[in-house]
């Protein structure tokens, strides 16, 4: 049996800062791999939206808000077409033109406005930069990317600035606890690593696990050796250490076996948290400057 990518749209979320420049390269690269459609969104906001709910009858606050929309996507179209040609003169866009890749600029908050398109345009990944022009936010996610992530059923790949582009990557680091959904999960997995011919490594955080559940493990990761051409599926066991925190050992880990990319699915978020002492996916993705990538199972 093998693996067939299913990443045929990619939809990308700019704001055209640095960010966002940077997460279309990875969607580039992507899309060179995998011949997938690239869609830029765009979401203009103006604090007059508000304002105008509070003035004038509701023909009045229409015909405002309409003016204003105008005014706020004609300023935004150059923008977009600038950032656009921008893009196809990058190395990773050698064989793709401008005619090549799509864009909508929307009106209203970049929240819901991306959680809608979304919705509609059914992308197989969404690729984001971690911040957007609004660098001095505390989250270490980006407000609007940690938004997509908790609202989003649809696999978000965050991509930081500080990013080596000048190789396909070749690791993924699988952060799981090994339970039942595991073997959907890494199902999806294989249809994002097969494209990059990508290992796969699937590590469990704490002091051991049960040796019916190492079998149980075992055995899944040999079905899909075998019913997958061998694909390659390691699993390890990070020990909890009390010189190191989970976050530094994770990041020793990454060192050591020169992972490209961490993944954990949205519930693993939730489960893994008692290992840390804040949000297990700010953390990591604070201290490794890696793409994550976050999916549902």
């Amino acid at each position: 049996m093998e693996t067939k990518h299913q990443i045929e749209k990619i939809l990308v979320p700019v704001d055209f800062s640095e960010n966002s420049l940077n997460a279309c390269r990875y969607a580039l690269k992507i899309a060179l791999e995998t011949k997938a459609d690239i869609f830029l969104f765009h979401a203009v906001y103006s604090p007059a939206f508000d304002l105008i709910e509070m003035t004038g009858n509701k023909t009045t606050r229409k015909k405002l808000k309409e003016n204003v929309e105008q005014k706020l996507l004609l300023e935004a179209t150059p923008e977009m077409e600038k950032f656009i040609d921008s893009l196809t003169k990058l190395p990773e866009a050698r064989k793709i033109s401008n005619d090549e890749i799509k864009s909508l600029i929307q009106s209203g908050s970049a929240k819901e406005e991306i959680l809608s398109f979304s919705k509609e345009y059914q992308p197989d990944l969404i690729i984001m930069g971690t911040h957007g022009k609004d660098k001095s936010a505390v989250s270490m996610l980006g407000s609007i990317t940690e938004y997509a992530i908790n609202k989003l059923s649809f696999p978000i790949l965050a991509v930081p600035l500080s990013i080596d582009y000048s190789a396909l990557p070749k690791s993924l680091l699988y952060l799981t606890d090994f339970d039942e959904t595991d073997f959907h999960s890494i199902k999806k997995l294989l249809e994002f690593t097969t494209i990059f011919k990508m290992n796969i490594h699937c590590a469990h955080i704490g002091g051991g696990i049960e040796e019916r559940k190492r079998a149980k493990l075992e055995g899944m990761i040999e079905y899909f050796k075998t019913a997958y051409n061998n694909s390659s599926i390691q699993y390890y066991l990070i020990i909890d250490d009390k010189k190191k925190n989970i976050v530094q050992l994770i990041q020793d880990y990454i060192q050591q076996h020169n992972i490209d990319i961490v993944s954990l699915t949205h519930k693993k978020r939730n489960l893994l948290k008692k290992y840390f002492t804040s949000d297990l996916t700010k953390k990591i993705f604070h201290k490794v400057k890696l793409p994550l990538l976050v999916f549902r199972p």
